[in-house]
């Protein structure tokens, strides 16, 4: 009795599966498929576009890795311009741009136009905590402490990293915040991270605040 039940079942699945190719012609199919065609090889041509776009942008992220050493060591400048141009045009909203450009403006003398680069990153990228950085660096640079304050505060507010914590030891230092300064140290030692040497050259008196954002490596790492 089950097994004629199943049976039936069978018969009747079989049945329903037929019908319904039996509803389209071979034709039709064909003509369904030669019609996908065109639309499959635009979703093909956007997938290898989309492709080519994120090697392009992740082989900037690499070389704009490499070439901000070679910014801060003055040897590649020129190149390295070239590259944050190309970072721009390929999307203006792209943050490693500005951060490149106001580097090579804030290590060339010119705190004005790194002031200036940053500037116009931070209409992008209003709370982008390395542009705000590079700003903040810059202010120092041209000496203006007080501005410098206020951005590396804004920078803080945002994000929180080594770096931030070491420009902002300066800043604190040029303002004569010795307790901010040690609980600042204090807070990244607790967290392993040693100040460069860099920093502690600075902090000994054995370059300015000037000279650590402007010569050798142009920054506090």
């Amino acid at each position: 009795y089950l097994y004629g039940i199943s049976q039936k079942k069978e018969t009747q699945h079989m049945t329903l599966i037929t019908a319904l190719f039996n509803g389209f012609s071979i034709a039709a199919i064909e003509g369904w498929l030669i019609a996908l065609v065109p639309a499959l090889t635009a979703v093909a041509a956007i997938v290898v576009a989309l492709v080519k776009i994120i090697s392009s942008i992740t082989s900037m992220r690499n070389d704009y890795s490499c070439l901000k050493q070679s910014v801060e060591d003055k040897t590649n400048l020129e190149e390295a311009k070239a590259l944050a141009d190309a970072i721009y045009e390929n999307n203006k909203e792209e943050s490693d741009s500005y951060c490149l450009n106001s580097a090579i403006a804030r290590v060339s003398g010119d705190t004005e136009g790194a002031i200036k680069y940053a500037d116009e990153g931070l209409k992008y990228c209003p709370t982008d905590a390395e542009i705000l950085r590079n700003k903040a660096m810059a202010y120092v640079a041209a000496g203006d402490i007080k501005n410098a304050s206020a951005v590396i505060n804004e920078a803080l507010s945002y994000n929180q990293y080594g770096l931030l914590y070491y420009t902002a030891i300066v800043i604190e230092n040029e303002q004569g915040n010795k307790d901010t300064v040690a609980e600042m140290k204090k807070l990244l030692e607790d967290n392993g991270i040693q100040l460069s040497d860099r920093l502690n050259s600075y902090l000994s008196g054995k370059i300015t605040a000037k000279q650590l954002f402007t010569e050798g490596s142009g920054d506090a790492e």
